[in-house]
């Protein structure tokens, strides 16, 4: 990420049944890199009910065996809980750098107690939070059975869309969900790349532009996306949201672009004022471009 350009990043990290020695680790390799970064240690008392096979799809005795193996099985909430408030404790403001942050996963897999505790050790250690939203259309579907409202309402009503709250993705949104978002100065982090190689559809951006929405970009895991590139991600972001609108004042500009991996992307890290400009009094987050090859 430093030799492509890009000073910090936002690191949902895996949930695999992590522990605090794993936090460790993960902090002392941006520490010593020197990158700035929010850690935001991924968490979840509910399954991955949209990815986990049909047990009727499969055989009886397959199924048992996969759910023994499976690292994804969820840990007891108060256990949870305490892992992330000792990891914050210990490791959030290292080296001037490193934040750590509560990261629940996609709502449908967590629970409202854990989505309440989440925003209260947020608030009690003064950090945000960072979570995954609205990726596929199966989230939304979910969630909608389980709630009778849209995943953003239902977070709104506990109380955890603030400007505190960064959601990656926030692909199948509504108008109402679109304006709570803005009332509330609760970023998105919009995916291109990722969200193209998976075909889960595309982050509603002019929409989200006309409202009011504050938007940062990112490129989503390796995995995901195949590279860390934040420039392939800013040049999908203005070029992918042309396509249906006739009215360039609509389009997402190289100077929207700009904001968006830049201001935004402080804000989603709870940095707002600090960086993400060259401005006096922010921190000196530079990148200084070679132009003697393209």
């Amino acid at each position: 990420m430093l030799l492509g350009g890009a000073t910090a990043v936002i690191d949902h990290f895996p949930e695999q049944n992590f522990s605090r020695d794993d936090a460790a680790a993960v902090v002392r390799a941006y520490e010593e890199r020197g990158i700035r970064a929010v850690v935001a240690l991924r968490i979840r008392d509910g399954e991955y009910d949209e990815i986990f096979p049909d047990p009727a799809a499969i055989s009886p005795a397959a199924f048992s065996a996969l759910r023994a193996a499976s690292p994804l099985n969820p840990r007891p909430l108060a256990e949870t809980i305490a892992l992330v408030d000792s990891c914050i404790c210990r490791f959030n403001g290292r080296a001037g750098s490193i934040a750590v942050f509560p990261g629940p996963s996609n709502p449908s897999r967590c629970g409202d107690d854990l989505l309440v505790a989440c925003e209260r050790l947020a608030e009690a250690h003064d950090v945000g939070i960072h979570t995954h939203l609205l990726e596929t259309s199966r989230q939304d579907q979910l969630q909608r059975a389980r709630y009778g409202r849209s995943t953003v309402a239902h977070l709104d009503e506990l109380g955890l869309l603030t400007p505190r709250l960064s959601r990656a993705h926030c692909i199948w949104m509504d108008e109402d969900g679109l304006l709570r978002m803005a009332a509330a100065g609760a970023p998105a982090v919009h995916n291109p790349e990722s969200n193209l190689k998976f075909g889960s559809g595309l982050a509603p951006l002019r929409d989200m532009k006309r409202l009011g929405v504050p938007v940062a970009v990112g490129t989503d895991g390796i995995t995901q996306n195949d590279n860390l590139i934040l420039h392939g991600a800013l040049h999908l972001a203005t070029i992918t949201h042309r396509s249906g609108d006739r009215d360039p004042t609509h389009w997402i500009s190289a100077d929207d672009a700009l904001k968006m991996a830049t201001l935004a992307g402080a804000r989603a890290m709870q940095l707002r004022g600090r960086t993400g400009a060259i401005e006096v009094g922010m921190q000196a987050d530079l990148v200084v471009y070679g132009l003697s090859a393209p």
